[in-house]
């Protein structure tokens, strides 16, 4: 992938194909090399501990294709259960990796490369020949408010500042909306957390965010899955997500909103409840109990 070498992707996936892997448990230990790689991008080496593995790859890959390789991972896991098979929706992940690569982007090395005196001449280009590109909102920026603005319009406005801006700054931290607290399990899931991490987050409520903050809130009867270690793995993959720093704050107390493992719950007691009625209404369950005396085994029903 690092050297967008097709050929021997698919070599390498013949390979493994051999052995019958869990192709979801491959895309997950992926994700968790690439969130490694990010980290090591990011924070001076002597801070953490790194293999040498993930060091070199470091220098090798650059920052924004380890953003789009971890982004394309996360939705292949969501498409292998529609895919004819595991092993082809894996292919198409990586298949996707190197399809979607930004062509412009260069390789740390390359940077090096490119940022060395040359004596070639630099073509001059005419101001009205520039165009500005608008973008559209990403998800994070619909969820976290944070658009990026437009240089030269900031630069116009600066000497008159929006007073209205101005005062929703310094209120500080603000209330999660709607629309947050229910794409939280959507964060969850796009960050591609597991184990214990999931559970802890799973547990929590968002009740407040910034641009550099998020709260959360943990019922005290689920205070034993919290530890800094995964209070720290948290933080990291919010960080991958969001692409910048965010402070993580974990409050033990009752939550005001529901927490998406209280929602599964209630909607799989909600289905087996559902199920439960359906089959005790059902005109043949009912022939059978009149004519042979039988009765509806309740432990039994599974909602499909």
């Amino acid at each position: 992938l690092v050297s967008g070498d097709a050929q021997a992707v698919l070599r390498c996936t013949d390979h493994m194909a051999e052995h019958n892997p869990d192709y979801d448990s491959v895309l997950v230990e992926l994700l968790s090399i690439l969130q490694r790689i990010a980290i090591c991008q990011i924070v001076d080496s002597d801070d953490i501990e790194q293999d040498e593995m993930i060091n070199a790859l470091s220098h090798r890959i650059s920052k924004e294709d380890v953003q789009l390789y971890y982004q394309v991972g996360i939705m292949g896991r969501k498409d292998l259960p529609v895919a004819p098979d595991p092993r082809t929706g894996f292919e198409m992940t990586l298949i996707r990796m190197l399809a979607f690569r930004p062509a412009g982007v260069a390789t740390p090395e390359a940077r090096e490369a490119i940022a060395r005196p040359t004596t070639n001449k630099t073509a001059k280009i005419k101001p009205e020949e520039i165009k500005t590109v608008e973008t559209g909102q990403t998800h994070s920026e619909k969820l976290w408010g944070n658009k990026a603005v437009n240089t030269e319009s900031v630069q116009a406005e600066a000497p008159q500042p929006d007073v209205t801006e101005k005062n929703a700054e310094s209120e500080g931290t603000s209330k999660v909306s709607a629309e947050v607290t229910g794409n939280w399990q959507s964060i969850i899931d796009e960050m591609a957390l597991v184990g214990l991490v999931k559970e802890l987050a799973g547990h929590c409520a968002l009740k407040e965010h910034s641009k550099d903050k998020v709260h959360l809130v943990l019922s005290p009867d689920k205070e034993h899955l919290l530890n800094q270690t995964q209070k720290d793995r948290l933080a990291n993959a919010l960080e991958m997500r969001f692409g910048r720093g965010i402070q993580l704050k974990i409050s033990i107390e009752e939550p005001d909103a529901e927490t998406p493992a209280q929602k599964k719950a209630r909607e799989e007691r909600e289905r087996q409840q559902a199920a439960e009625s359906s089959l005790k209404g059902d005109d043949n369950v009912r022939a059978m109990e009149e004519m042979f005396g039988a009765t509806l085994d309740e432990k039994s029903i599974r909602p499909v």
